[in-house]
């Protein structure tokens, strides 16, 4: 049988930050990694396609886990100059990383990420 630490260990982050911040019940995991299996999609899908939390829940786990603040788009006021954003990124890396630039404050860039998780992403 395995310890709470080797069953914490096992999951994925995002189930143990659910778990934790009590959005999900342990027992939830089994049903979000067999829907997982079943369709063939990433963990955060299949937290969203068996409705135990949305994509705003997910959101906020993965920021406050990282220490990331949330871009509300809807509160934002749009970039003075969308040209010079998209010129702060290649273009190829930001498509393939859903990665949006936002501004740049010296050599940092500040930008928005789909998947906070992805945290290689971020350093680079």
């Amino acid at each position: 049988m395995k310890s709470d630490s080797q069953l914490t260990a096992s999951r994925a982050l995002i189930i143990n930050l659910l778990i934790k911040s009590e959005k999900i019940k342990e027992k939830d995991a089994d049903s979000i990694y067999k829907h997982q299996a079943k369709i063939k999609c990433t963990i955060e899908e299949a937290i969203i396609g068996t409705k135990l939390a949305g994509e705003d829940t997910i959101a906020l786990s993965y920021a406050t886990y990282f220490r990331l603040p949330i871009l509300e788009l809807k509160k934002e006021k749009p970039l003075e100059d969308p040209e010079k954003s998209r010129s702060l990124l290649p273009e190829k890396f930001a498509r393939d990383n859903y990665v949006l630039p936002l501004n740049k404050y010296g050599k940092k860039i500040d930008v928005a990420v789909f998947n906070p998780s992805e945290m290689a992403l971020i350093q680079e």
